[in-house]
């Protein structure tokens, strides 16, 4: 699973636009078991997660199909994903049952059994959440589920990194990132260099939880 998991970082942080972040998430998903995924980051209301998704590979028929038989008022999975703050894994039969038994119903449909939800909100008034989906019954592991997390805090700050247009030499800096100190873009460069978050420490000569911290504060800053 190390392997793996280093395999994503390096695969992500390569990543030199969004259409390659994509596609490397992609072949991420795949990696770790699973078939699927959607990433929404700095949403107001839950709806809007499925509405404009920041990354995902479904098709446009799937998230229009979604939307008009009005799953994001009553998904389970997606008031699960904007209200817990940990990672968690989740099968349909978690439902089954319940008042949710029509959504049991549309997974079986369409063929997904579960898997993994990654919360991401960064501020009380933001949403986020990266979901992996399977269509197998293969069990998952806890190194798997603790893989995933790392993969969406990565794509995450990867994401930053590619909307503001941290550039991967030293150059102008974009007026929206003017909010960071010098240490913060300092650190959001290793970032979109591919390093992870204890590769910065050893860099600049700090702490992982001091990086973790400043991390936090630069998605804070810049309402990712």
């Amino acid at each position: 699973m190390l392997t793996k998991v280093a395999d994503s970082v390096r695969e992500l942080g390569a990543a030199e636009d969004m259409r390659e972040l994509r596609s490397s998430l992609l072949t991420v998903t795949r990696r770790l078991g699973l078939v699927s995924f959607n990433i929404s980051l700095n949403k107001r209301r839950p709806v809007e997660f499925m509405d404009g998704p920041t990354l995902t590979n479904w098709t446009d028929s799937d998230l229009a199909q979604y939307a008009n038989d009005g799953w994001a008022p009553r998904d389970p999975l997606l008031i699960s994903a904007t209200t817990k703050s940990s990672a968690f894994l989740w099968h349909q039969s978690d439902w089954l049952g319940t008042e949710h038994q029509d959504y049991v119903e549309y997974l079986q449909a369409s063929g997904i059994t579960g898997r993994i939800t990654v919360p991401l909100s960064t501020k009380p008034d933001r949403l986020g959440a990266m979901t992996l989906l399977s269509v197998s019954d293969d069990p998952l592991t806890r190194e798997t589920l603790q893989g995933a997390k790392i993969v969406a805090h990565l794509a995450m700050a990867r994401a930053a990194a590619l909307s503001y247009d941290i550039p991967r030499d030293n150059g102008h800096t974009p007026s929206r990132l003017k909010s960071l100190s010098g240490r913060q873009m300092e650190i959001l460069h290793w970032v979109a260099q591919g390093k992870t978050n204890r590769e910065i420490a050893m860099i600049l000569g700090s702490s992982r939880r001091g990086i973790d911290y400043h991390l936090e504060q630069i998605l804070d800053k810049l309402e990712v």
